[in-house]
């Protein structure tokens, strides 16, 4: 009796020792990896991203800025929960996106310089969801060639490079295949080391700051987690194990969520939005061709070859929420192993405490509901989930439930690929390294290809120095020591749609954007310790932004709104209005007129105004 158990806790120690020594291959394979594909100077912080949101960056006008202070404030031995710098001042800490108590953020931003820690930030997430999509499929019986191929397609996979610049939404992303693999892990062994685990899991995508991901992932995995419970034999202790997980989970995120559910409840959204807004950006159909032609739309960073991303007539939708690509060795594979119906796909694995059989049919259910989800109005379930569904109302783009179809795909691949290996029988291990080495480098290579040209990139000192109306207002402000604000007025983003139709994307000469350098929009003044009254957040109170849509005085002949309200500039202590050249007409008093560091040939001009004392 005592041998049996000895022999059963041996087996079980060698099978952690074993997952262990294979998460050590996949981080060897993957931080290379993520270097080559990013690149060096990108690594080394001498470049910095340059995609954008045509309009707008959610990079360089929200994260970079955002992150700036929050650098800076960690730094001082503060967290940046107020800022009086955006607006009348928001409390930032509960805007959610800047993920102060974030692990990895709180050692990123206090210890590297800027440029460094948002970069490791971009790499270190995608090698971290390479490998967690690795030990989810090592979990469900994936060999380790197979784990390894999954962990490559899924940390370079459409959503994480295009995603790269929304620094929340690929943060949060990442734990998608860490849920899963501790909802498998307690399923099997029953621990409860294994559900502290999870409960581990399950913060991390509400402290990194995205809300609509952490919801998704919940809802994902809530269904997945039924399925697992019902073919559970140890269906009770099961339940209690995971209802603990879940209440650990969010008293660990309680630091993060209680203030953002506050504001919430101040916010745009808190009754929830309308079914039509809501559904707008549901994926059509035709775009499920992304996911063996990732650029079958075209590409928004090139517009010298065309039209950028074209999109499907009359569908409105972006080409960062369209493509979920993870190459084509894993949707091969994937094909083998549901023509298999999984024979031979599970490799040896040590005793268990509870059977939840074959994992195929979980697999293909979060391919098929992250499908379902994603496509939403076009299939006719939309009004249901409106209605239905707890919290499916607060979000638009539902196409990031593709994630998880993502993620299926990629498992399903290396147990494709497991299935593979047990039916060539290759006893050597020389033969299994040449397998391994030929399937992640083609994996590899074909993302790659396919992929790492979306992403622009700038000189990091281009948009770290100071612009020069930025200079303008501290040389006249020498002296005075008395607080101000400024304003950027760009009602209706013309200059940077501009900027992009005049660079052909985001990809060669930077200079047509320096116009938005100048104008300091949205939340780019924070960069630079500049109080401004605009700004650009997900979440926050409604009083705030009714305080600036104040400044906007509507023009009847245009239907726009192209003129400042002085007098209640006047009210809000505005001194200074940054405005591109031409605008905005009125008494304001144009104190000069900007260029970009070409000296104008390529950007526009930006005026500064000034307000009389």
């Amino acid at each position: 009796m005592h041998g049996a158990q000895e022999s059963k806790a041996e087996n079980v120690g060698s099978g952690l020792l074993g997952a262990r020594r294979s998460m050590g291959w996949v981080l060897v394979v993957l931080v290379p990896a993520a270097v080559i594909f990013y690149g060096l100077d990108f690594t080394a912080g001498r470049q910095l991203l340059a995609s954008h949101d045509l309009v707008y960056s959610d990079f360089w006008h929200f994260y970079l800025p955002l992150k700036a202070f929050y650098a800076e404030e960690l730094r001082e031995g503060r967290l940046a929960t107020w800022c009086s710098l955006l607006g009348t001042g928001v409390p930032l800490h509960a805007v959610g996106e800047v993920g102060m108590l974030y692990p990895p953020n709180l050692l990123l931003y206090r210890f590297l310089p800027l440029p460094q820690a948002v970069n490791l930030s971009v790499l270190g997430h995608s090698v971290l969801a390479g490998a967690l999509a690795s030990l989810y499929a090592r979990e469900v019986g994936a060999s380790r060639t197979g784990a390894l191929v999954a962990g490559i397609a899924f940390g370079f996979s459409g959503y994480f490079v295009t995603h790269a610049r929304h620094l929340s939404l690929t943060a949060a992303g990442v734990w998608l295949p860490g849920i899963l693999w501790g909802l498998e892990r307690s399923a099997r062994r029953m621990r409860a080391r294994d559900f502290a685990l999870l409960a581990v899991m399950g913060a991390m995508p509400l402290l990194a700051g995205h809300p609509q991901m952490a919801y998704n992932h919940a809802l994902l995995a809530g269904v997945y987690g039924c399925v697992l419970c019902v073919r559970s034999t140890r269906r009770g202790r099961l339940s209690v194990g995971w209802l603990g997980a879940v209440m650990v989970a969010l008293m660990l995120a309680s630091p993060q969520v209680l203030p953002t559910l506050e504001l919430h409840a101040q916010g745009p959204r808190s009754g929830g939005l309308d079914r039509d807004f809501a559904t707008q950006f549901d994926l059509h159909p035709a775009y499920l061709r992304t996911f063996v032609q990732p650029k079958a739309f075209g590409d928004p960073g090139r517009l010298e070859d065309g039209d950028g991303f074209v999109g499907v007539p009359g569908a409105v939708h972006l080409f960062w929420e369209a493509v979920y690509y993870v190459g084509w060795i894993p949707l091969l594979f994937a094909l083998v192993a549901v023509a298999l119906r999984g024979r031979a796909a599970r490799g040896p694995e040590p005793p268990v405490a509870n059977d939840v059989g074959n994992p195929m049919p979980r697999l293909l259910l979060l391919l098929l509901l992250g499908l379902c989800l994603a496509l939403g109005r076009y299939i006719g379930i939309d009004g249901a989930l409106h209605r239905f569904v707890p919290g499916y109302d607060l979000f638009r783009f539902h196409s990031r439930f593709l994630l998880g179809s993502a993620l299926a795909l990629t498992v399903l691949g290396a147990l494709g690929i497991t299935a593979i290996q047990a039916r060539l029988a290759l006893c050597s291990g020389r033969q299994h390294g040449l397998m391994t080495v030929v399937l992640v480098t083609l994996s590899f290579l074909d993302l790659r290809m396919a992929l790492s040209d979306h992403n622009g990139m700038v000189a990091t000192d281009r948009w770290m120095s100071a612009p020069s109306t930025l200079l303008a207002i501290q040389q006249r402000e020498a002296g005075r020591h008395e607080p101000f604000r400024a304003f950027s007025f760009d009602p209706d983003q013309r200059s940077f749609l501009r900027a992009y139709q005049r660079a052909s994307g985001w990809h060669g000469d930077q200079a047509p954007y320096d116009t938005a350098h100048q104008l300091l929009r949205d939340d780019a003044n924070v960069f630079f310790g500049l109080d401004q009254l605009e700004f650009y957040l997900p979440l926050y109170p409604q009083r705030s932004r009714a305080a600036t849509e104040a400044l906007y005085l509507h023009n009847s002949r245009t239907g726009r709104s192209d003129r400042v309200a002085e007098r209640v500039a006047r009210l809000f202590n505005v001194r200074y209005v940054l405005a591109p050249e031409g605008g905005p007409p009125g008494p304001l008093k144009r104190l000069g007129r900007f260029w970009g560091q070409d000296g104008g040939e390529r950007s526009e001009a930006v005026d500064l105004y000034g307000l009389a004392s």
